[in-house]
C-alpha cells in the first residue's frame, strides 16, 4: 500500500495497486479513531467526532457512512430507474437516520430510516413507484438480508 498521506497535511491518495473492489483501511496514527480509507480509485480519512474521547472529528465516522452508502445507494438506483424512464428527479433527496432499539437481552436491534423527498415536479403516483424502487437498491438489499462477515489474518 502506497504511503502517501501524511498526519500533518493528510494528503490523501487512491492506492491504484489494490485490486478492484477491494477497500484497504490503516491507521494514521492521529488520534484514536483516525484511519485512511483507500479504494484502486478513491481515498478519504474516517475518524470519531471530537466529542468521543480520543476522536478528532477529521473525518465520518463508520456509522455515517453507512448511511451516506444506504442514502447513495438509494438516490442512485431510483436516477437509474427515471433516466430509463425518461423522468428526472430534479432536487429529490434521501436521508438517513440510524438508532438502536431493544431487542432480545444483550441484544440491540439497528434501524435505518431512509427518508425520500421528492421534488414537487414528480407526480404522487410516480413519487409511489419511486418509492418501491428505493427499496431495490443494493445497500439497502443487503442490510435487510443475510449477512456473513469472516476475519481472517493475511
Amino acid at each position: 500500500m502506497s504511503d502517501n498521506y501524511s498526519s500533518d497535511d493528510y494528503e490523501v491518495v487512491a492506492d491504484a495497486k489494490l485490486p478492484q473492489g477491494m477497500v484497504s483501511v490503516r491507521a494514521t496514527g492521529d488520534g484514536d479513531f483516525g484511519t485512511l480509507v483507500q479504494t484502486k480509485t478513491h481515498a478519504w480519512l474516517m475518524d470519531e467526532p471530537e466529542s468521543v474521547e480520543g476522536g478528532l472529528g477529521k473525518g465520518p465516522n463508520p456509522l455515517e457512512l453507512m448511511q451516506a452508502s444506504l442514502a447513495s445507494c438509494t438516490l442512485m438506483t431510483m436516477g437509474m430507474y427515471a433516466r430509463r424512464k425518461g423522468v428526472e428527479l430534479g432536487d429529490t433527496r434521501a436521508s438517513v437516520t440510524y438508532k438502536k432499539l431493544p431487542a432480545l437481552p444483550r441484544e440491540t436491534k439497528s434501524h435505518f430510516t431512509v427518508v425520500l423527498e421528492f421534488d414537487p415536479q414528480i407526480s404522487p403516483e410516480y413519487q409511489v413507484k419511486l418509492s418501491e424502487i428505493a427499496r431495490k437498491c443494493p445497500v439497502h438489499k443487503l442490510l435487510t438480508g443475510m449477512v456473513e462477515v469472516v476475519v481472517e489474518e493475511a
